[in-house]
């Protein structure tokens, strides 16, 4: 131990930062036609954020997050197996890279369904008191996830001693993991549930995002506010319309149409599912939607149902989807916007 105060020093600054690393904001020079001309600064990444200060929302998140980091340090333990569940391109890979930055250790990903526990022992090996990553561990296969208890409780595997280590898993599927693997679910200590962002979450992120990545360019603020509202509160999706608006140069009503979003972050295939749904008038399956869109099950799974069940437009139930209410308004809506 260096000095007497190296404990108060590390948890002050986890928590509230030291500012010797101070996140630097463009200087913004407001115009009348709502862009902004910046000059950017020396600044992290926001596409890969490598602290907590960086990474913009999930404040509730960060606070347990930052409480357990402290008590590693602490007790001088092994930091505790999590979970972190949340949408798609949410950004639950790169808090998991942020625990491990912040407790400074080695950091492994593993694709949750291509790993068997052979793989398993050799990450365990090669971040020698890391942090091991598994991507949508809910898929993990079952014989493999029964294989990992006592690795994960006892960190023993036939009877013999393994190094300590961390697992954090990401999901999409909590309830998934409830249902199918609950002892495994018991053996995680902190579970996270990312927070829905909001529009004005989503501004700061690609305006950040866009400074750090477009250096010289003008900040193109109502665009850039135009796609905050079109993301689906999803930074990754965000990013990706960000990127085209600086690449190809075409307006926004441009990015969206190429885009086929029509209108709140809602798609042309949105609209095609809630039509269908309409139409029938009763449940139908997900096979018989996705065959419908043209696209396969994994992707109408994850990449355009949830979105409309969690706006409230969609309902899931034992015999099928059926369209709510709700639904039926904003499709009218949708048709309007694109002039059907």
């Amino acid at each position: 131990m260096k000095n007497k105060n190296w404990w108060f020093n590390f948890t002050m600054n986890l928590l509230y930062g030291d500012g010797r690393d101070k996140l630097i904001i463009p200087e913004c020079i407001e115009e009348d036609d709502g862009i902004d001309i910046f000059e950017e600064k020396e600044e992290p990444s926001l596409y890969r954020p490598l602290s907590f200060k960086d990474y913009i929302g999930q404040e509730k998140a960060k606070n347990m997050l930052k409480a357990f980091i402290v008590g590693s340090y602490k007790f001088k333990k092994v930091y505790p197996h999590t979970i972190i569940h949340g949408s798609s391109g949410c950004g639950k890979t790169t808090l998991a890279r942020i625990i491990a930055q912040e407790l400074g250790v080695s950091f492994k990903e593993l694709l949750a369904q291509d790993t068997e526990v052979e793989t398993f022992l050799e990450a365990i090996n090669e971040v020698n008191g890391g942090m091991i990553f598994l991507d949508e561990i809910h898929r993990m296969k079952r014989d493999t996830v029964e294989q990992l208890y006592s690795i994960m409780e006892d960190f023993t595997w036939n009877g013999k001693a393994v190094p300590e280590f961390t697992l954090i898993g990401a999901t999409t599927e909590i309830g998934e993991i409830l249902k199918t693997r609950k002892p495994f679910y018991e053996r995680f200590k902190i579970i996270i549930e990312l927070e829905d962002y909001s529009n004005d979450n989503m501004y700061s992120i690609i305006k950040k995002y866009v400074a750090k990545t477009y250096k010289g360019e003008r900040l193109q603020t109502k665009a850039l506010k135009i796609i905050s509202e079109n993301s689906r509160v999803t930074p990754r999706k965000a990013i990706r319309l960000a990127d085209y608006l600086y690449y190809s140069g075409k307006k926004i009503k441009k990015i969206l149409a190429d885009n086929q979003i029509i209108d709140k972050g809602y798609t042309e295939k949105d609209l095609r599912v809630l039509e269908y749904l309409h139409k029938n008038g009763k449940p139908v399956g997900l096979d018989t939607i996705s065959l419908y869109l043209g696209v396969p099950v994994v992707t109408y799974n994850y990449e355009i149902e949830p979105y409309l069940v969690k706006s409230g437009l969609l309902m899931r139930t034992s015999r099928g989807r059926t369209i709510t209410q709700d639904g039926i308004i904003e499709m009218k809506s949708l048709q309007q916007k694109k002039g059907v």
